[in-house]
């Protein structure tokens, strides 16, 4: 393999989507719906955080109940 095709190689895995970003993404972009703005924020200025909904979707949190504490785990 030539030092080019390396790098094409290994730049397609890593951009190959798995099921799991997949999910995320569907998630996370439901999340994104039902606040009418971005999840991206800061937890102690916002009151959300892009880290505590992904910790929250991993949890098994459906989208409205994530929005519902705003992204905060208790």
């Amino acid at each position: 393999m030539s030092s080019g095709e390396d790098h094409l190689y290994r730049w397609s895995l890593d951009n190959t989507e798995t099921e799991n970003d997949r999910a995320w993404d569907r998630w996370i972009d439901a999340v994104a719906a039902l606040l009418g703005h971005g999840p991206d924020g800061d937890q102690e200025r916002d009151g959300y955080s892009l880290d505590n909904f992904y910790d929250m979707w991993k949890g098994g949190y459906s989208p409205q109940k994530a929005v519902e504490n705003k992204g905060a785990l208790f």
